[in-house]
């Protein structure tokens, strides 16, 4: 959860050190779950680097994962890549422009079903064509009518179900 908010070299390695890679995918059955760290997509001015060592690495993840039978693919990361539109203005709760294009023609192009963040600490839901983003509310301070909770996320053979629960 924001890694300093700008994060640096320094905080991104205490993060490795501290808790792991700071980004990773792992499959389940016939499912691929990629897991990305967007307070450096967001605030790359002090980490420019691992902003193309990420890019470079969900571009070759999920266009490898394109020649798969993955049913289901699926996308987590902290920051909303947009709350309500594609071409919504930038503000703090979601990706700046350049980053959030690129991201969606590449979650377009692979198949991409959904993609879950958090950081706006209320519920939020939004379509791309047929991918969902998803924003789920927090387990701790709320900023919206909706309770502090969590969501469960149930991965079916034919559809991904979710729901929150306050």
């Amino acid at each position: 959860h924001d890694v300093c908010n700008v994060p640096t070299p320094e905080t991104l390695a205490w993060y490795e050190k501290s808790f792991g890679k700071l980004w990773y995918s792992f499959t389940h059955g016939d499912s691929l779950f990629v897991a990305m760290e967007t307070d450096i997509l967001k605030h790359p001015d002090r980490a420019k680097e691992y902003v193309d060592r990420e890019l470079a690495w969900v571009r070759q993840t999920l266009q490898s994962a394109a020649k798969e039978n993955y049913r289901h693919k699926i996308v987590f990361m902290h920051h909303s890549v947009f709350l309500k539109e594609p071409d919504e203005k930038e503000d703090y709760y979601n990706l700046p422009m350049p980053v959030r294009k690129e991201l969606l023609e590449l979650f377009h192009a692979t198949g991409v079903e959904a993609v879950f963040s958090g950081h706006l600490h209320k519920n939020a839901y939004a379509k791309d064509g047929k991918l969902e983003l998803i924003t789920s509310g927090s387990c701790g301070k709320t900023l919206g009518k909706d309770p502090v909770g969590f969501r469960i996320v149930k991965v079916l053979g034919d559809r991904i179900e979710h729901q929150y629960y306050g």
